[in-house]
């Protein structure tokens, strides 16, 4: 009987276990298909709709500019040869070196080139003295001469003497003058006023007579205070060109815009290019720059030899409706564009005026102070309902892609 009880009371035990384990998991799946409802109804209740990034129609001013490249030079520069050869006896200055225009830069050995010159001088005091004894025996032969003492053959025969002795007396000046100036040449001074920028010689370097017919030169002089580039431009672009013309210039040494101007206009197009060379000279004047966090001023910046970017200005234009290129959507030739209004967007199509590197000219097709969807275009269709990135509740726009009211 005891057995009985006990194994009634297990299997209600039991029982009642297995009963709890179901009632739990009944509630379990209750409560899930409740969280399934509530996330059915919170979809449901999003908005879907996409979110763009607008900014209203603006005039400002675009240039109409044709780009190139070239590589800079100085306006002015001379480069230094040796007229004579030798080896270089003394060097006068370094790379860096600021000169005026007779400064003396090098000498060469010239002990040589001295006694060459002392020799002409002993050649032309010889000539001399050879045509004062000339001209006295031809006084003295004139004179009797003219008593008729002496036949007429014997007096033209001094006579032309005298002559021979005269020119004799030319050659040997011209001699003498020749190896002063050679003499002079191994004394090398500068041409112009500037700046040594290169050195290509030391002081010991033997100068053969193959460099001294211009072939290597000693050093450059130049003067930094305004620059050079040369550009080519297209025969289609003639028309605007002018000397004045304004230019904009950078290099990727500094994040700054430089400004020059036509200087010169080739007369020539290249027969292969159709291109013509144009020259715009750039002032190289000072302008401070941070660098490590500190100001510093920066004389002569443009360096010869610096790569430059040249945007050359044919035409200005102020005032006028323009727009970031990217805003723009070009298919099948056309230009279009989406108006944002009353949580819609439209899409406009458009007419394009003048196209810098960045921005584009609407000349038809848009009016001043419509909101132009400026992110998020490219996903869209006419008509489409949108709302803007200041109404999205996570206000990502704060700190990514916020668009200026």
């Amino acid at each position: 009987m005891v057995k009985r009880i006990v194994s009634i009371v297990i299997s209600v035990i039991v029982l009642g276990g297995l009963g709890y384990m179901v009632y739990q998991n009944v509630q379990k799946g209750i409560e899930k298909k409740k969280q399934d409802l509530e996330k059915q109804r919170n979809l449901s209740s999003m908005d879907r709709r996409l979110i763009v990034g607008v900014t209203p129609a603006r005039r400002s001013s675009i240039d109409r500019a044709i780009t190139a490249s070239g590589t800079l030079v100085a306006k002015t520069q001379a480069t230094v040869f040796s007229l004579v050869p030798g080896i270089i006896e003394s060097f006068k200055v370094k790379e860096g070196d600021v000169v005026k225009s007779g400064d003396i830069l090098a000498r060469l050995e010239s002990w040589k080139m001295a006694l060459g010159y002392r020799q002409a001088r002993a050649g032309l005091s010889q000539a001399r003295i050879n045509l004062e004894s000339m001209s006295t025996n031809y006084t003295r032969m004139k004179h009797l001469y003219e008593e008729k003492a002496i036949p007429k053959a014997d007096f033209e025969k001094v006579e032309l003497g005298l002559r021979a002795a005269r020119q004799q007396v030319n050659m040997a000046n011209a001699a003498a003058s020749m190896a002063s100036s050679t003499w002079s040449d191994a004394t090398i001074k500068a041409p112009i006023d500037g700046t040594v920028i290169m050195k290509a010689v030391e002081k010991g370097d033997l100068m053969t007579s193959a460099q001294a017919m211009k072939t290597s030169p000693l050093l450059v002089i130049a003067q930094l205070d305004t620059m050079k580039v040369d550009i080519y431009v297209s025969e289609k672009h003639i028309l605007y060109l002018k000397k004045g013309l304004k230019a904009k210039i950078h290099v990727d040494a500094y994040k700054t815009t430089f400004y020059g101007e036509i200087d010169q206009i080739g007369e020539i197009l290249d027969p292969v290019t159709k291109t013509l060379k144009v020259s715009i000279k750039v002032p190289n004047t000072e302008f401070k720059a941070k660098v490590s966090g500190s100001e510093r001023i920066i004389k002569n910046p443009l360096k010869v030899g610096m790569f430059a970017r040249v945007a050359l200005i044919l035409e200005e234009r102020k005032g006028h409706i323009t727009l970031p290129l990217d805003v723009v959507i070009r298919r099948d030739g056309y230009d279009f564009l989406f108006i944002y209004k009353d949580g819609k967007v439209t899409q406009r199509l458009i007419k394009a005026g003048i196209v810098s590197e960045s921005q584009m000219e609407v000349i038809d097709g848009l009016k001043e102070g419509e909101k132009v969807v400026v992110l998020g275009q490219r996903a869209l269709y006419d008509g489409q309902p949108v709302r803007l990135m200041e109404e999205d509740p996570f206000k990502f726009h704060s700190t990514f892609g916020k668009v200026p009211k």
